[in-house]
């Protein structure tokens, strides 16, 4: 196009309708023909910028003084039309349009009419560059996407891969680069890779197991414009479980100095041995080494715990081996757990026998695993976490990791241990861990006085549950009926009541269970029976009646399974008698009436005792793993014929049948024929 800069409007309409869409801006550039800087400028714009967007091209075509088109209108025109300077493609034109004002521009060459009025001429030559931007500014942001992860990754260093896409509309100014990002465990972003061009790189950031990742990407094109971020997610597997036994809670001090257990955990599929183990100590400044041979046939369940207590230990749950061997220090010290019972040194502690060590608090003598845990205050204790993410808070009850075990180990002391402002130490008979929670608790409807308010308790998965120290009471005159599939369950020294008439009459499918809150003998959705929890039995008194079908009653008493401890040799009347005095009875009847069919009574102090005059029948029943089956200590006369007492031998008797090895029976109890199998 040849005019004067004057005519920039009416250029601009021509411009447009050459090129068929609108012009939307201009930069002007006046210049020197003489020297012709003005080309020189042309020829470098492709590094300007026009409106935000980058000149990709520039066309120069240096046109001497002079009118390089025909005069004639219909010449010129055509000219136009057909575009003598050739467009560029790209997202920019660049259109160079020199002007003489000295030498006007011919009125015919737009269809605005004459524009001689127009011009303003110059005592100097002077040309004047255009540069005209012919597209649509890129105002439209790229797209991007990264490729999914699997769900699990043993640790860091996996490929990412991602892509991107800068859209057309209108202009398409080209992917300039990427941002990419991650965070672990919901927190703070963090920057990977900035303003990279590259679609893929391994992942190589620190991560521990059990770490969440999330990485983001998200694309920016060459006119600045940011897309939004495409997200994969991944973690960091758990670490397998450790092939060994653990230290899993220790208890430093709690109603006295000397109130201390080391609690282990087998976080195997496997029962674990500990015949030859032995649990060794030296406090944070002592210069030598005590020990506790485990010893007597003890082995640890799998996903199960056993419990080590000093003979001073006042915990609640009882030990499995008490010990006076040694005291632990408040300060400081290191427990060692041994795979043989050879006294360690300084130099063997972290020998191949020591198979697990918990450090805490300050000395001199420490011997850590990295670093030692902080020593607990007295009534606190140290666990170990279940995963790398646990917290005291997930630990505790009612928290994500509370049924998750105890086996994370990363052999780092104050990394693997929390903190429990209340401890809760666990036994052989506690549940295995990991497990599903507890099942929610049924109330059962009582008045002020304690007397259980309704007629029917119905069957269902979740059990009715007697809260701690808490006696329910079926009261005279009142009969309380327990449907099949019915689930009691009893917390510490809870216990039931019976001066009215209970019934429990189950179905061979569906028993009625009565039962420790924390044991899970006969709850099959749980995986293993757990510790008895103290609840102490059901009383049937003062003209109360029982009658049980298809029922199961386990865990009663106060010394729960200690009394399977004592040898034959000890099975005596004074034991009896002291016995009768010291345990609790999964079901005592006093002066009351039971019937009781096809029924288990397992693991208790004592099976069934009966006073005064009684009237007791039992038969097709299981009366096993009990201190004693059946005590009786009045003149009343029992008849329990056709029941299993734990061994084809039939019940120990220490005149009617010696030789029996299965639970005791004492006087006026009518019990042979006995079952020499299971009912």
């Amino acid at each position: 196009l040849y005019g004067s800069i004057a005519f920039y409007e009416e250029t601009k309409l021509a411009l447009q309708e050459l090129i068929g869409k609108p012009v939307v801006e201009t930069t002007k550039f006046a210049v020197n023909s003489a020297d012709q800087t003005g080309y020189a400028l042309a020829e470098t714009i492709n590094q300007t910028s026009v409106l935000g967007q980058k000149v990709i091209k520039t066309i120069v075509k240096p046109i001497a003084n002079g009118n390089p088109l025909s005069p004639k209108p219909a010449q010129a025109k055509t000219i136009i039309t057909t575009n003598p300077l050739p467009l560029p493609t790209g997202p920019e034109t660049v259109i160079v349009i020199p002007t003489n004002p000295l030498k006007p521009f011919p009125s015919w060459m737009f269809t605005a009419g004459p524009v001689e009025s127009l011009l303003e001429p110059s005592s100097q030559a002077e040309e004047t560059i255009i540069i005209i931007s012919t597209s649509t500014p890129d105002v439209t942001a790229p797209t991007s996407s990264i490729n999914a992860l699997v769900a699990e990754y043993n640790n860091t260093g996996f490929e990412v891969g991602w892509q991107g896409t800068d859209a057309a509309s209108g202009t398409v100014s080209g992917l300039a680069y990427f941002e990419t990002e991650y965070r672990l465990n919901g927190g703070e972003w963090q920057s990977w890779l900035a303003s990279t061009s590259a679609t893929s790189s391994v992942f190589a950031q620190s991560a521990r197991p059990d770490d969440l990742i999330v990485i983001r990407v998200r694309a920016a094109d060459n006119a600045g414009n940011l897309g939004e971020w495409a997200e994969a997610r991944t973690k960091i597997a758990s670490p397998p479980p450790s092939p060994h036994p653990v230290i899993s809670e220790v208890q430093i001090a709690g109603a006295t100095a000397n109130d201390e257990f080391i609690e282990l955990y087998n976080p195997t599929g496997s029962d674990i041995d500990l015949g030859n183990y032995s649990i060794q100590y030296r406090g944070g400044e002592a210069a030598g080494f005590s020990k506790k041979n485990l010893g007597g046939g003890w082995s640890i369940k799998a996903n199960s715990y056993l419990l080590i207590a000093h003979n001073q230990y006042a915990g609640s749950v009882p030990a499995n081996i008490s010990h006076g061997s040694f005291t632990m220090s408040a300060e400081g010290g290191t427990i060692f757990l041994v795979s043989n019972q050879t006294l360690l040194t300084p130099t063997t502690t972290a020998g191949s026998a020591v198979v697990d060590r918990l450090a805490y608090g300050v000395g001199a003598n420490l011997s850590p695993e990295t670093a030692p845990a902080p020593a607990p205050a007295a009534g606190q204790s140290l666990e170990r976490k279940a995963l790398s993410t646990s917290t005291a808070t997930t630990m505790a009850i009612g928290g994500e990791h509370y049924y998750s075990g105890n086996g994370y180990d990363s052999n780092d002391n104050s990394a693997d241990f929390v903190l429990r402002a209340t401890p809760e130490p666990q036994n052989y008979r506690s549940r295995s861990e990991p497990n599903d929670p507890l099942p929610a608790c049924r109330s059962i409807p009582i008045d002020e006085f304690n007397q259980i308010a309704t007629s029917t308790l119905a069957g269902g998965r979740d059990p009715y549950c007697v809260p701690i120290n808490q006696t329910y009471i079926v009261p005279a005159g009142s009969q309380l009926t327990i449907e099949p599939g019915a689930i009691l369950k009893f917390d510490a020294n809870a216990s039931l009541l019976v001066y009215g008439e209970l019934s429990a009459i189950g179905t061979a499918e569906k028993n009625i269970v009565f039962a420790s809150y924390y044991d899970n003998t006969f709850t099959p959705y749980f995986a293993r029976p757990a510790y008895a929890g103290y609840w102490t039995g059901i009383s049937v008194l003062n003209g109360g009646k029982l009658f049980f079908d298809y029922a199961k009653v386990s865990n009663v008493g106060r010394n729960g399974w200690l009394a399977l401890a004592k040898p034959k040799s000890e099975r005596n009347d004074f034991r009896l008698a002291m016995v009768m005095i010291l345990s609790y009875s999964a079901i005592n009847v006093r002066d009351a009436q039971a019937v009781i069919t096809h029924s288990e009574i397992s693991c208790s102090d004592t099976g069934i005792s009966v006073e005064g005059s009684s009237q007791v029948s039992i038969s097709d029943s299981a009366i096993f793993g009990n201190g004693s089956g059946v005590l009786s200590s009045g003149p009343s006369n029992i008849e329990a014929v056709n029941n299993w007492w734990g061994d084809r031998s039939g019940p120990y008797h220490f005149s009617d049948n010696v030789s029996g090895l299965g639970n005791q029976v004492t006087f006026n109890i009518n019990f042979s024929p006995w079952l020499t199998s299971w009912p």
